[in-house]
């Protein structure tokens, strides 16, 4: 699949679900789904072995490849960004915080 095409799927899944946004292994099965139904296959009814040649194939996207354009999309769309993105950044400033409070009470 083109980049620009995977890129604007992962996208327009990333807006639709936002519970896919935190996880990259379910992020994967969608776009593998969406993948396999443009092919005219239905996940549910091929088998693994089926699966595991159409990926060693190349005819699915690759996992690194799909959560790379997800980590790209996040970075530059705060929308697109999940809830352990969120916390992350609170993490981070209350450990600053902390770090200044501690800097400015110690004594040379």
């Amino acid at each position: 699949m083109k980049k620009n095409k995977l890129r604007d799927r992962v996208e327009h899944v990333l807006t639709k679900a936002v519970h896919l946004r935190d996880n990259d292994a379910r992020l994967t099965c969608v776009v593998w789904a969406q993948e396999l139904k443009e092919i005219g296959l239905d996940y549910s009814r091929i088998g693994a072995g089926t699966l595991m040649n159409l990926y060693v194939d190349g005819t699915l996207s690759t996992p690194d490849t799909i959560t790379r354009i997800r980590r790209k999309l996040q970075e530059v769309n705060e929308e697109l960004r999940g809830e352990k993105y969120a916390k992350r950044q609170r993490a981070a400033e209350r450990w600053q915080e902390n770090y200044i409070s501690h800097i400015k009470n110690e004594k040379p």
